[in-house]
């Protein structure tokens, strides 16, 4: 899927929530929420609801999400919004929260790879040492 914001591809999907600056990040999450929107296709809430429910998106990935890398979070509202993740066929920050929640399994895995891969390189750097 092509994003219209710059950001995600700067970014990458490896990159870690509390490492992209808030402004950029935002930019990326009023992408995603209008993406889940569109695919609820609900009766839309008036602009200041959306903009209410951003502002508490983005506080919740910011403090809850924050070791999220920015991939789990694209799949998340993706699938959330197309009724993958379970919750309701409305567009809610719960729905949201519920979505983001989801991965955390995928998280830990992608945690885990990183440190054996960490860990693979540093054995490898010890056994160059040696020989």
């Amino acid at each position: 899927m092509k994003f219209e914001s710059k950001y995600f591809e700067q970014y990458g999907d490896n990159a870690i929530v509390e490492n992209i600056p808030e402004k950029h990040l935002t930019e990326m999450l009023v992408e995603l929420t209008s993406l889940a929107i569109f695919n609820i296709n609900p009766t839309i809430p008036g602009d200041e609801t959306i903009k209410r429910a951003i502002s508490l998106i983005i506080e919740l990935v910011r403090t809850t999400y924050r070791n999220y890398p920015l991939l789990y979070v694209k799949r998340a509202f993706i699938n959330g919004s197309l009724g993958v993740l379970g919750g309701t066929s409305v567009f809610s920050v719960r729905n949201i929260n519920i979505w983001l929640a989801s991965q955390r399994e995928f998280v830990d895995a992608f945690y885990l790879r990183e440190e054996r891969d960490k860990r693979f390189r540093e054995l490898a750097r010890e056994e160059e040492e040696w020989r």
